[in-house]
């Protein structure tokens, strides 16, 4: 796979989409921020069915893959989004760099686009910002086979001055318990991701295997999942050999099906080429 060097999603060079698995290892509360009848902060649902949003996952995913890539002494340096510095190299984190692109018309900013000049950090292709969207898209997450086992549990205010609770402000929250099928489905899809982009998806999977925490209330002991990638299907032209799928034989049906260790072991490969890639 070659780094694309143009900046748009004019053309469609690749495309890999990862099925996954949350394998939930603690009850999980994603409140709606509304309060319900039954309870002070009831779990997010569809309809009734509840689920947790694909946004709420990015944004962990997001913030998982800017603290490793800060932290491991090699490759381009990244940016955290909206944390504004003027030696920052990346157009969505330096400010001015961002307001020149915001005030120029549509033919301006195309120009910009494909000029050697524009330029963004490797998370923010991956994950978007406000100059470009993102390569990389998350599905919401829905419990695999069952509806979660949902409980009530209490909370009261805290005063900080004392350190004790505060009279009057008990409240409660609805927490999703793992049960026997203790899993949530949801899928990544990366389009025109670049070798740089293709080795922090290592970083993300390496870490978010080992465990991490999603939704609210973690500092209870909520939120502890595990990621299991399970399929990995993909088309890209720029593969060599029998890895080798183009977009014309995606739509007539027949694309790649990467088995999930040799995919890992690619994808280790491209963080290679991530640690030795300059900004």
């Amino acid at each position: 796979m070659a780094t694309p060097t143009m900046t748009s999603f004019l053309e469609l060079r690749n495309r890999y989409v990862l099925e996954c698995r949350l394998l939930q290892l603690a009850g999980i509360h994603v409140g709606t921020g509304v309060s319900g009848t039954d309870t002070d902060s009831p779990f997010i649902r569809q309809g009734k069915t509840a689920f947790i949003p694909g946004s709420s996952l990015r944004g962990v995913m997001r913030t998982t893959v800017e603290r490793m890539a800060r932290s491991l002494g090699g490759g381009p340096r990244c940016c955290v989004l909206f944390e504004d510095a003027e030696d920052v190299h990346c157009w969505a984190g330096n400010e001015a760099r961002k307001r020149e692109f915001e005030r120029a018309n549509a033919k301006q900013r195309t120009k910009l686009l494909g000029s050697e000049e524009f330029h963004l950090c490797p998370v923010c292709r991956l994950f978007g910002s406000t100059l470009r969207a993102a390569e990389m898209k998350v599905s919401d997450a829905h419990f695999a086979g069952r509806e979660p086992s949902m409980v009530r549990r209490d909370g009261v205010g805290i005063d900080r001055d004392t350190e004790t609770a505060r009279p009057k402000i008990k409240y409660d929250f609805e927490v999703a318990e793992p049960g026997e099928d203790c899993g949530l489905k949801f899928s990544i899809q990366l389009e025109n991701a670049g070798t740089i982009e293709m080795g922090l998806l290592y970083v993300l999977w390496e870490e978010m295997e080992r465990g991490f925490s999603i939704g609210s209330k973690k500092a209870r002991g909520l939120g502890a999942v595990k990621l299991k990638v399970e399929k990995v299907n993909y088309f890209d032209s720029s593969l060599e050999g029998e890895r080798r799928y183009t977009l014309r034989q995606f739509m007539e049906g027949e694309y790649g099906d990467f088995p999930v260790c040799k995919f890992r072991a690619q994808l280790r490969t491209w963080f290679g080429d991530f640690l030795k890639a300059k900004e």
